[in-house]
């Protein structure tokens, strides 16, 4: 492995799921050796529970799938052969290293010269048969390639069939499923209710894949289960927007809940539901908030053209930040410039309190990130007054998150 695995850690996270017993817990833990193996990325500690959640609920092939199909993509190639290679690289379990199968097969293919024309089979099931040879080659078995040709020359002649002649025809079609993008929440009334913990994953689950895309659900199941790392940039301001309808949805989740019919909701809600229960303990986002608030500043900028930059440091400085965290309506002209949690001084910070602002709090640490004068000073759009004005006024791009932070400021 390229990188560590702590198989104590993740057989101590397994033994807190709940209804689990020592032998799901050996197979959990023999999931995840495999599953780093194959994945050859860091595992951060915090993770760990996680993903004892995801191994037990066998949504780690599917992450899987999708880094490797990341890793070898090629433009010459259309996507849903590469997706078809992987998957079926990744149903050979001898194959330790899939990234690697999957670009030996896919050159295999690349490497040949197929017939254009005449009575044969036609260049497509001459690269799906070559695409079979080399999977069989590199697991030790003797290629037939005109046998392969004679299968595919009688076979349905989709590409669902094509992936169960090549393997891993189940995880093809998760992965290719075409349904229409999600749809967005209609509005609900709260009926007063107090729901309990499953009505609010319920209510969660829907609110973090509503009006997503194929290729978004993706990126809201890999930050679930623990396997996206806090310090990537990608996705980053889509997963904030996530993080916000969450934090909207707790104020009111009425029974029953919506039920949308996706195969990521029953394989997240473990996850969802363990952080439900553990405190809305979500993965982090970030390792550095004022970076994820440089980065979104940028996205917005972009996005709003008429937005000035200040404008969208105002912003962003309002929206990145997690679920314990909240913004304060007030004042403070006399803070000192240098925050009093060490930080700016480039020294070992000290935790503040909950009641105290400090915009350097990190992820799971809660209480307050911002307030009208630490925002002012941050986006440089003068003075507190301003900064209120500014944010009572706008109308860009997560200007509903800027009322429900004005509505919520404490």
């Amino acid at each position: 492995m390229a990188e560590p695995f702590h198989p104590d850690l993740l057989r101590d996270a397994a033994a807190r799921l709940p209804g689990i017993d020592p032998g799901a817990i050996d197979a959990v833990v023999e999931r995840g050796i495999q599953f780093a193996q194959r994945l050859s990325r860091p595992v951060p500690e915090d993770a760990y529970p996680l993903l004892a959640v995801s191994l037990r609920a066998g949504i780690d092939d599917l992450v899987l799938a999708t880094q490797v199909i990341e890793e070898v993509s090629r433009p010459e190639l259309p996507p849903v052969l590469v997706t078809m290679v992987t998957t079926a690289v990744l149903s050979r379990p001898e194959l330790s290293d899939p990234v690697a199968a999957a670009r030996t097969v896919l050159n295999r293919a690349a490497s040949r010269r197929f017939p254009e024309d005449g009575p044969g089979p036609g260049p497509l099931l001459w690269q799906i048969a070559e695409y079979r040879a080399a999977l069989d080659e590199l697991t030790g078995s003797e290629p037939d390639l005109e046998r392969y040709l004679r299968d595919l020359t009688a076979s349905p002649g989709t590409m669902q069939a094509f992936a169960e002649f090549l393997g891993g025809a189940e995880l093809f079609v998760q992965l290719t499923r075409t349904e229409l993008d999600v749809p967005e929440l209609d509005e609900v009334v709260c009926d007063g209710t107090s729901p309990d913990s499953e009505t609010i994953t319920s209510w969660l689950l829907a609110e973090l894949y509503a009006g997503t895309s194929s290729s978004q659900r993706r990126v809201v199941t890999e930050w679930l289960t623990g396997l996206r790392s806090p310090t990537s940039q990608d996705d980053l301001a889509f997963l904030v927007d996530r993080i916000r309808r969450v934090e909207r949805r707790l104020a009111c989740c009425p029974s029953p809940a919506p039920r949308l019919d996706l195969p990521e909701l029953e394989r997240v809600r473990p996850v969802v539901s363990a952080a439900v229960r553990n405190g809305l303990s979500f993965p982090p986002l970030w390792t550095d908030r004022s970076a994820a608030i440089n980065l979104a500043a940028s996205k917005l900028r972009l996005e709003t053209n008429t937005a000035t930059w200040p404008i969208s440091m105002l912003v962003a400085s309002v929206v990145v930040r997690s679920l314990h965290q909240d913004v304060h309506q007030a004042a403070d002209p006399d803070r000192p410039l240098d925050c009093a949690c060490g930080a700016d001084l480039h020294s070992l910070r000290t935790p503040r309190r909950p009641d105290e602002v400090c915009p350097h709090r990190p992820w799971p640490e809660p209480g307050r990130v911002e307030d009208l004068t630490t925002l002012a000073r941050t986006a440089r759009v003068g003075d507190e007054n301003l900064a209120q004005l500014h944010l009572k006024r706008y109308q860009g791009l997560w200007r509903e998150w800027i009322g429900d932070a004005r509505d919520r400021m404490d």
